[in-house]
């Protein structure tokens, strides 16, 4: 079966179109859906009730887990630069330690 329609796990080996939420058929409405992470919008909170109020479709609690770990994967994939640069986990570098209150004192009067 495809991995676009089965949205197969983002972290797996295969490729898992990151950019992309299948949806498939929705009931009342024609074709198939997918979302895509890249054309975003969003609303204010004083559209919320209006926006609830023409929802077509809820995805049930696996599938809405699904696309909870897809558009995670979507938006936090480190950027070319920071693979690159040895940053693509920025978890396996020490954190730089903070120079004292002390030291910046110093730093910034010249002492």
């Amino acid at each position: 079966m495809d991995v676009l329609v089965t949205n197969i796990d983002p972290w797996g080996p295969e490729n898992p179109h990151y950019q992309f939420f299948y949806y498939g058929r929705i009931d009342g409405l024609q074709e198939e859906f997918l979302a895509d992470f890249g054309l975003l919008t969003s609303f204010g909170w004083a559209d919320y009730d209006l926006i609830l109020r023409k929802k077509v479709h809820q995805l049930d609690d696996l599938n809405r887990n699904k696309f909870r770990v897809k558009v995670g994967a979507f938006f936090g994939r480190p950027t070319a630069e920071d693979v690159k640069a040895g940053l693509a986990n920025p978890f396996e570098h020490p954190t730089p330690a903070k120079p004292s209150l002390r030291d910046r004192i110093r730093a910034r009067f010249g002492f």
